[in-house]
């Protein structure tokens, strides 16, 4: 099929590249889910270290672990599949 062909054609050729990479609606719902706790969680972190009520090597350790959390919710948003299952960690 030459280029005129192609555009002359009533039926477009679009296809999903990957179609695999399709999230399900409860995995959609999980991963943000999962980035919401990390949002409260960091929120909170956030709140207790300007109280003076946690070190600030705690206050790094906790930023530390909300941006392993978002990385992996992008990682696997972006892959179109459910990260490999881990503890869920406190911060």
């Amino acid at each position: 099929m030459n280029d005129r062909e192609f555009l002359e054609s009533k039926e477009p050729n679009a296809e999903l590249k990957n179609p695999d990479r399709q999230l399900s609606g409860t995995v959609r719902k999980n991963l943000e889910r999962e980035r919401r706790e990390a949002e409260r969680k960091r929120a909170r972190l956030e709140e207790m270290y300007q109280k003076h009520e946690i070190s600030s090597e705690a206050y790094k350790q906790g930023e530390e672990e909300y941006k392993g959390a978002i990385e992996k919710y992008r990682t696997a948003l972006n892959a179109g599949r459910e990260p490999k299952s881990e503890s869920s960690g406190s911060f």
